[in-house]
């Protein structure tokens, strides 16, 4: 007999730890927690395409309704877990359509100030790159030139989740459906930061191990040419951050943290 799930997402900007609070959740055994999944991309399929004729008539609003509802809660059937956290950075752009299918769930935008972001990848690309990296494989001819490199990655991908999360946060009408997790608070406050996140969720709180935090992806990072990108291991603790970007970069690339407000 299959038990209904409880169903929440984890969004936000990239490189803000949605990998590192999967890692964390998945240490309580009711939760299930991964890196980013083709749940969102499927559920978008469906919503763009409901009008299309299937050759007797086009999918009503309650059966695009249905059909969406029933692919989120199939997608993690063969989880033993009752709690299922999917992540994709899409979701937040998804926010009025999960209110309406699944109007108690949460979405967990993952947020950090962006010169952070870009100094994170950039990192990652210098220490752990020999092949093109799938964050640069769209726009291999930038790879060669470090600020190519940081100009294509913000406009391509990180500033368009930034405006994206801005634009529902500031709208006001998805207040009490986000829930902002700040790569900064999570490091420094783990404590703090999950008993407010359970909170706002309302699960009972789990005691982590914040000293052994592991999670790895290899296998999929290898496909992608993204070595390590996605491990975590050991103590969660803020660490004495390198700069390799340039300081003007900085400057350049730097916006407001709205969440902080």
């Amino acid at each position: 007999m299959n038990i209904m799930k409880q169903h929440y997402f984890i969004s936000g900007f990239p490189r803000a730890g949605s990998t590192v609070l999967a890692a964390i959740l998945k240490q309580n055994p009711k939760f299930y927690a991964g890196m980013t999944s083709n749940l969102f991309n499927l559920c978008a399929l469906i919503a763009k395409n409901s009008d299309i004729e299937t050759g007797v008539q086009k999918l009503t609003y309650e059966q695009s309704r249905n059909v969406i509802t029933k692919v989120i809660e199939g997608y993690h059937l063969d989880k033993k877990e009752e709690v299922i956290f999917d992540t994709n950075r899409g979701w937040v752009n998804f926010a009025g359509a999960l209110r309406n299918l699944l109007p108690n769930t949460k979405i967990i935008c993952c947020v950090r100030d962006l010169p952070s972001i870009i100094n994170s990848y950039e990192t990652h690309y210098q220490n752990k790159c020999i092949t093109v990296p799938s964050y640069h494989s769209p726009n291999k001819n930038v790879v060669d030139i470090a600020y190519n490199r940081i100009n294509t990655l913000f406009d391509t991908q990180i500033i368009p989740t930034y405006d994206n999360c801005k634009y529902y946060y500031e709208s006001g009408a998805f207040n009490d459906m986000l829930i902002f997790v700040d790569y900064d608070v999570l490091i420094s406050h783990p404590v703090e930061c999950m008993k407010d996140l359970y909170e706002r969720l309302d699960q009972e709180y789990f005691e982590h191990d914040f000293d052994n935090v592991e999670a790895s992806f290899d296998d999929v990072d290898s496909i992608y040419q993204n070595h390590e990108l996605h491990k975590v291991t050991g103590k969660l603790e803020k660490k004495n951050t390198k700069w390799v970007v340039p300081y003007n970069v900085k400057e350049i690339y730097d916006r407001p943290c709205f969440w902080r407000n």
